[in-house]
């Protein structure tokens, strides 16, 4: 069981969420991942981040205007939901992104209001 450190001080939302979870793409399963960040919001995003990873969050902490977060990496199925999930989000947004351009058609109604009388 391997403990990795990253600081993650001074970055903003949602950086601090994003290398986390880029951090815990790299550890083994029982591996423990220690962020140490300063943006407040924080405190909600990497809760978050852990419930779609599925990985356990051991401990969260406030030192001074640092909050340091301990995270139990749970292993490739937890990570393999991740996955699904973000496979999900992408496919929503390549639908997104093949459906025809323009604007989105109007019904009758708006279109009256929006005529000059």
């Amino acid at each position: 069981m391997a403990e990795k450190t990253i600081n993650l001080r001074g970055l903003k939302c949602p950086l601090p969420a994003l290398r986390a979870r880029k951090a815990l793409t790299g550890l083994k399963a029982g591996d423990v991942l220690i962020a140490e960040c300063t943006d407040p919001l924080t405190a909600i995003d990497i809760p978050n981040l852990l419930n779609q990873t599925g990985d356990e969050l051991e401990s969260s902490a406030r030192e001074g205007d640092v909050l340091v977060f301990r995270i139990r990496e749970k292993g490739s199925s937890a990570r393999s939901r991740a996955c699904s999930t973000q496979r999900m989000v992408l496919g929503r947004r390549l639908w997104r992104a093949t459906s025809p351009p323009g604007p989105p058609a109007r019904s009758p109604a708006s279109s009256a209001r929006l005529r000059p009388r």
